[in-house]
């Protein structure tokens, strides 16, 4: 429904191909996206029914959403570069105990792995690496 708001449309049945939409269901729950990827692929489709007739996977390619399989090296390195780059941030989550700024450095991760992994996954291994 947030996609017809945002999109100042209303609900029509036939506003998304069930088996679009099923095929989007399948791939967010075999994790091929995020749930953010999906949202926007989502928002697309409903803006754009004419890409409702590609297959899902090949929009997954065409629009660079699928997943990364990162490896562990890799998704650390993200996080502490933004750490590196955020030292103000840091600081102010752990000595002032200003938690809520940890969804900023969650932010930071995001922008740098382009959306492809999942915000939990950053959060719980910046709440490691920072002894929260």
């Amino acid at each position: 429904m947030g996609s017809l708001t945002k999109s100042d449309m209303s609900f029509n049945k036939d506003i998304l191909n069930i088996d679009t939409f099923v095929s989007l269901l399948l791939a967010i729950k075999e994790n091929k996206l995020t749930k953010n990827n999906a949202k926007l692929l989502l928002m697309h489709l409903v803006n754009n029914p004419e890409d409702q007739q590609v297959e899902l996977n090949q929009l997954l390619e065409d629009f660079n959403l699928e997943k990364d399989t990162l490896d562990e090296n890799e998704i650390q390195k993200f996080i502490d570069q933004v750490i590196q780059d955020n030292q103000n941030v840091v600081s102010q989550i752990v000595k002032k105990g200003k938690v809520k700024k940890l969804n900023y450095l969650i932010g930071q991760c995001m922008r740098l792995s382009e959306g492809k992994i999942e915000p939990l996954e950053f959060e719980k291994r910046l709440q490691d690496k920072l002894n929260l």
